[in-house]
């Protein structure tokens, strides 16, 4: 007999989609200064919240790019997410202070310094404080392999995904 009432499936969270991938490394206040020492690497930061819906549906769109793009922890493109929370992570939320999220921001270290007020390293952004003029196309792994595949030529690497 066909019943009406179907279990609840709570859908994943971007805490649940990122738990356990190693193509997705997480950054916190201590460890995210870090990332910017390894020169010549194209990095692709994902800023999301516990309370924030299209965060997961980022989250999702991040590691199917990296599962197409990634190619090991010496590869030329690097995944990572922070959960975006001034009692998680207080330092990172009073350098940043997005005022909306999910916000995807893409490096390249060419220095391999971190980024400074001066001197950015900033490459592109799909935050919705920049302006995205379709925000659903942030939840399409193929808009940040597009991005990323930009950077890589700009700076004349080989394209890897």
């Amino acid at each position: 007999m066909f019943s009406v009432f179907r279990e609840f499936q709570p859908m994943p969270t971007a805490q649940s989609i990122y738990a356990g991938q190693s193509m997705v490394r997480e950054l916190t206040d201590a460890n995210f200064w870090n990332i910017f020492y390894d020169p010549h690497k194209v990095l692709v930061v994902d800023f999301w919240a516990t309370w924030c819906q299209p965060c997961n549906d980022v989250a999702a769109a991040i590691v199917e790019a990296a599962r197409r793009c990634y190619k090991g922890p010496q590869g030329p493109v690097k995944f990572y997410h922070v959960q975006s929370n001034p009692t998680v992570n207080p330092k990172l939320d009073k350098a940043f202070g997005f005022t909306a999220l999910p916000a995807v921001l893409f490096y390249y270290t060419s220095t391999g310094r971190p980024p400074t007020r001066s001197a950015p390293l900033l490459e592109g952004s799909l935050g919705p404080e920049e302006g995205f003029r379709e925000p659903a196309r942030m939840f399409v792994p193929d808009e940040y392999l597009f991005r990323i595949r930009a950077i890589l030529r700009r700076h004349g690497h080989p394209v890897v995904c």
